[in-house]
């Protein structure tokens, strides 16, 4: 870890640094007062590169300006957008620890415009669809990494889901085992013991197994 970066009595944007905040995030967190008058924990990297200038009355003023321009404001894709961020980057929201705070990132393309956003995403398919990580469920919000995918498929991308290169690509090994018809321990269990993929699930078993 760097050496700290002591942020008291500092100003970025429409907040004053007070003081520093124990939090269960390794990253350095700073209790700051906007000019509105609210207090914010925001994380010392936030406020060095200029992604957190306020409590967040300053976005809001912004949106209300932008909202006729890119027309999206109060659509799921907007809500999704806007909950994506708040993730990454507001220490103060639900489930921060499991993005901003492990180090999940959205790319300046996207953090800067939902117009760029959205373009690059597509609209939602349907109500029972919602923005995933894909194929690096460890990696940033940004081109090439997300999906729009169902419940269920994301079910199977997880930190923990176990993933196969075959033919070319990556995907979940419990899919591959059960597309051949091979026990998905089985199936583990070979790759794991050195097996390629493609002998481990086309090599019969010499009994049928639960898949």
């Amino acid at each position: 870890m760097g050496k700290l970066i002591d942020e008291t009595k500092k100003k970025y944007g429409r907040l004053r640094v007070i003081c520093r905040v124990e939090h269960a995030s390794r990253q350095a967190m700073w209790k700051c007062k906007c000019k509105c008058g609210n207090e914010v924990i925001v994380v010392g990297q936030s406020l060095r590169e200029g992604l957190t200038q306020s409590c967040g009355c300053w976005h809001k003023e912004l949106l209300g300006k932008r909202s006729t321009k890119h027309g999206g404001t109060g659509t799921p894709e907007h809500d999704i957008w806007n909950g994506i961020k708040k993730r990454c980057y507001n220490p103060n929201v639900e489930y921060y620890d499991r993005y901003g705070g492990r180090g999940v990132r959205m790319c300046k393309r996207w953090r800067e415009s939902f117009k760029n956003f959205l373009a690059d995403v597509g609209p939602r398919p349907s109500p029972k669809h919602s923005l995933d990580r894909f194929p690096d469920n460890n990696g940033d919000y940004e081109p090439g990494n997300v999906r729009w995918a169902t419940q269920s498929e994301q079910m199977l991308n997880t930190r923990r889901t176990k993933y196969v290169t075959i033919a070319g690509k990556k995907r979940p090994a419990v899919s591959v085992a059960r597309e051949h018809g091979i026990g998905y321990k089985t199936f583990r269990g070979r790759v794991d013991g050195g097996w390629s993929v493609i002998r481990a699930c086309t090599q019969p078993t010499k009994k049928k197994e639960k898949l």
